[in-house]
């Protein structure tokens, strides 16, 4: 059948059927790209509140220790000098026994202070950590707060702009699957790759038709052979990563998807722009003016597709 169509009606009929596959690759991934990004605002912190840590007690065994050694080692003497009538120690009655009674309380209650001195600094310590951290864990709930109350706002505003691209891509993929209903273009090429390169063959006169016609091989063989010598890329994920290298055999698909590319940052790029205050979000007016072109285009093209009737 698309043999029967003129060579400029067929170049036509591939150039809408690219710009078509074009715009649905456009509003699917800037759908997706939106849809990710919405599912992933508006998600809460969790911070761990934190606790009131205990003064840590056990260097005061040590001090402890000293001073009951050297209490009991106090009493020892004093019992020892109770009990005891020599007359070689008479002399050391008034000297030495009331010493060690004297150290031995005065090294007790040392220790003892200085356990007190100890605890009492450092449950001062750990007072203002706790007071510090309770700051920070207060201030980091509130920036959390004011953070997902202002995503909120942008995911329900994104959310609004998926619901019209999802509108809008499902309306864009009907508009081309009834432009390929009228068969002009085998099912096996009906993707933006094999379009593309169909529509390259056409538009540099490699060829003039579909199949081959005569001595003209036909864009189905030329595709086919280019597949079979590695020449094609399919990917899309793989073509956006090297645009530059698929110029040199696949120039029109270069093109297109840098032009695709170029057409979701905008969309992206203004849906997320935030004009004034947080309460002032873009009106999304890029994607606005992008619908209507849309709109404009698919009636040109159902107009084309119209004319073609009594060919096809």
């Amino acid at each position: 059948m698309a043999n029967r169509l003129s060579y400029s009606d067929l170049l036509k009929y591939m150039e809408i059927v690219l710009d078509m596959e074009k715009n649905v690759y456009i509003e699917e991934q800037t759908w997706k790209y939106l849809n990710n990004q919405a599912n992933n605002l508006g998600i809460k912190k969790i911070y761990k509140e934190p606790k009131k840590s205990n003064v840590d007690t056990s260097g005061c065994g040590s001090f402890i220790g000293c001073g009951t050694v050297m209490g009991i080692a106090a009493t020892g003497l004093t019992v020892l000098h109770s009990t005891c009538t020599s007359s070689c120690l008479a002399p050391l009655e008034e000297g030495f026994w009331n010493k060690p009674i004297t150290i031995g309380v005065s090294v007790f209650l040392i220790c003892l202070v200085i356990i007190l001195i100890m605890f009492l600094a450092e449950k001062k310590d750990k007072d203002n950590q706790y007071e510090q951290d309770m700051k920070k864990y207060k201030k980091n709930m509130e920036n959390d707060r004011v953070r997902v109350e202002r995503e909120l706002k942008q995911k329900r505003y994104i959310q609004t702009q998926c619901n019209t691209l999802a509108q809008m891509y499902q309306k864009s993929r009907n508009a081309l699957d009834t432009i390929y209903s009228y068969d002009i273009l085998e099912m096996k090429y009906r993707n933006i790759v094999a379009v593309s390169s169909i529509y390259e063959y056409l538009k540099y006169d490699r060829t003039r038709s579909l199949q081959r016609v005569g001595s003209d091989e036909g864009a189905y063989n030329m595709f086919e052979t280019e597949m079979r010598l590695n020449k094609i890329i399919t990917n899309t994920d793989v073509i956006i990563k090297k645009l530059d290298k698929i110029m040199e055999n696949q120039r029109e698909l270069a093109y297109t998807m840098r032009n695709a590319q170029n057409s979701i940052n905008t969309l992206i790029n203004s849906t997320n722009q935030i004009q004034g205050s947080l309460d002032t979000l873009n009106t999304g007016v890029e994607l606005s003016n992008y619908q209507l072109r849309q709109a404009n285009n698919e009636l040109r093209y159902m107009n084309f597709m119209n004319t073609l009737r009594f060919y096809i």
